[in-house]
């Protein structure tokens, strides 16, 4: 049996969808930040000489910069973003005219 959903429901739910992404995205950035912090704190602690802190936060934060690109860039839902977008534009011109 297929469920019909109108189109208010269907854009709460791409609405939600889209909270949850973000939500996951600023937890994941929250948690390298305060790993950050640990990790100089760290090292600053035991050993000032030698600075090895920034290596396991150059590798965190290369995926943290995949990540951005994919929550905002080109990520997943790009498309139907990008094309609501030229929509809501066709729309504001063709009502110009009206």
């Amino acid at each position: 049996m297929k469920t019909q959903f109108n189109q208010e429901e269907k854009e709460y739910y791409i609405a939600f969808e889209r909270a949850k992404e973000l939500k996951k995205y600023y937890t994941h950035l929250g948690i390298y930040i305060v790993f950050s912090l640990f990790f100089f704190i760290l090292n600053y602690v035991t050993n000032k000489a030698d600075w090895w802190f920034y290596w396991p936060m150059l590798g965190w934060g290369l995926a943290i910069g995949f990540k951005t690109v994919k929550v905002f860039g080109y990520g997943k839902g790009w498309e139907e973003r990008k094309a609501q977008q030229i929509l809501e534009k066709h729309h504001q011109r063709t009502k110009k005219w009206d």
